[in-house]
């Protein structure tokens, strides 16, 4: 297990003080379990796991593969272990429940608009008007759902008290 110990935090470019931090033990203690002085209890075997998205079988026997493949992760596993904000998190929400459509909409014009090769092709009032239509587009499309369940399509403003600058 010491070598398997090492093989996770090398691949992951970690001392073993930071290796530690992130299982919640101390960096000497990393280098007991590393050197086989110390056998890490069945909390750090797990927390290892956990935090690696390390298969235990292969961690405590060397059986099957390192990485649990099937293995998904929360997205408040994610925003913690890549130290996201709750705005960020709220982000990636909204984005995800934006139809597939209008994401591959979206995802094509930030490619375009900040394409390193090419200047921005749209003035911030064209941005604005695109984001609006687009926003508008999304309410028509869930019409149907609001009046099946009462519950509005969006928080947005009305079209009257849009403007752009």
């Amino acid at each position: 297990m010491k070598d398997r110990i090492k093989t996770i935090r090398k691949n992951n470019k970690m001392t073993q003080v930071e290796f530690g931090n992130k299982i919640g033990v101390k960096g000497n203690t990393i280098t007991g379990y590393e050197t086989g002085l110390r056998t890490p209890s069945d909390a750090v075997i797990f927390s290892i796991c956990r935090e690696f998205n390390i298969s235990e079988d292969w961690l405590r026997y060397g059986k099957g593969e390192m990485i649990n493949e099937n293995e998904q992760i929360s997205l408040d596993d994610f925003a913690k272990s890549h130290n996201m904000t709750d705005i960020d998190k709220e982000i990636i929400m909204c984005y995800l429940s934006i139809p597939s459509n209008l994401r591959n909409s979206l995802i094509s014009y930030v490619k375009d608009y900040f394409s390193i090769e090419q200047k921005p092709k749209t003035s911030t009032d064209e941005i604005a008007a695109e984001l609006i239509s687009a926003e508008e587009e999304y309410i028509k499309s869930n019409l149907n759902s609001v009046r099946k369940t009462g519950y509005p399509a969006s928080n947005s403003i009305n079209d009257t008290e849009r403007k752009v600058n």
